[in-house]
């Protein structure tokens, strides 16, 4: 009874949060475009009686990331910036000009997320969730099929994309162009011979709007792990005190091919970070950094596959 008296409440509690309909003009839209939302369908359940309106409003990039916290433009919840009040259009509808790279102060933005909200949205004075495509056409990177990718040195990359539109491809190394292909929907080329961790970038230019989309990846070289059994017994995942100032660090990262060791120990220089040893029985990679100072706290990260830095979540300090 308990269970379904949450639910109820649950569901109650949603319904007093207006849908809201949105209406992007103009649409489709590029991220440099000037664009008007404009939303309707608010006066009711927890916006009832708001008679100020702010939008409330964040992105997603094409790799899924956000570079940017959205407190920069929104504010905080329980008191928007005065710059993101909405014009009342005095017909239950309210707008809000502006262009995505310049409010989000980024570019690569895929989709924007929006809802509309008291200054004070607490209690849940706002809208439901509302999500909107950024871009005039479709660009997809069919490979690689993630952020980067993990080759054997002197190994090749295949690049392929397609679009929905007829584009002027440009493939770069860096800043350097490698390839150009002219008013097409597809793209594939094969990147032969690459010997180091290199950026690559694809660009989609719409021959019709000018409108230009662009997908970038990275290509990781894997370096030579060493297949070492961990020389002490009855450790645990972290950071492990030996003796003399050594320190054994045990890692699980289940599907990752290689792991380095970064912090304030090597000056937090990538590259004098150290890579880690593999214990196959244990499914760890593992490392002893020798010689620390005892009397002195130690900061560190993982580098995961070149190019994932998270923090250890056993512990924040040696």
């Amino acid at each position: 009874m308990r269970y379904l008296l949450f639910i109820l409440l649950s569901q109650i509690a949603f319904s007093q949060v207006p849908p809201g309909q949105w209406v992007a003009s103009p649409y489709p839209f590029s991220e440099s475009s000037e664009i008007t939302l404009t939303v309707s369908g608010i006066s009711s359940g927890n916006m009832s009686g708001v008679s100020e309106v702010y939008l409330w409003t964040w992105y997603t990039k094409t790799d899924g990331s956000t570079t940017n916290p959205d407190s920069n433009w929104n504010g905080q919840w329980s008191n928007s910036n005065d710059a993101m009040k909405m014009v009342n259009n005095n017909d239950g509808s309210y707008s809000y000009t502006f262009r995505p790279t310049e409010l989000y102060d980024d570019t690569g933005i895929e989709r924007i997320g929006v809802l509309a909200k008291a200054k004070d949205g607490t209690g849940d004075k706002k809208t439901q969730d509302h999500y909107i495509d950024v871009g005039i056409f479709t660009f997809d990177l069919l490979e690689p099929e993630n952020s980067y990718s993990i080759i054997e040195s002197g190994g090749s990359q295949r690049v392929i994309a397609e679009t929905d539109v007829n584009v002027d491809f440009t493939l770069f190394k860096g800043s350097n162009i490698v390839v150009e292909k002219k008013s097409s929907k597809n793209f594939s080329y094969l990147v032969e011979n690459i010997t180091e961790n290199t950026s690559y970038s694809l660009k989609a230019k719409d021959l019709a709007s000018g409108d230009e989309i662009t997908r970038s990846f990275d290509v990781v070289i894997k370096p030579d792990i060493s297949y070492v059994e961990v020389p002490y017994d009855n450790l645990k995942d972290g950071a492990n005190y030996i003796d003399n100032g050594n320190i054994v660090l045990l890692f699980y990262a289940p599907g990752k091919e290689f792991i380095h060791i970064n912090g304030s120990f090597v000056d937090w220089k990538k590259e004098n970070s150290y890579l880690m040893n593999y214990d196959s029985e244990l499914n760890r990679f593992w490392y002893e950094i020798e010689n620390l100072d005892i009397n002195k706290l130690y900061s560190y990260q993982y580098i995961v596959d070149g190019v994932i830095s998270i923090a250890d979540p056993y512990s924040e300090l040696i």
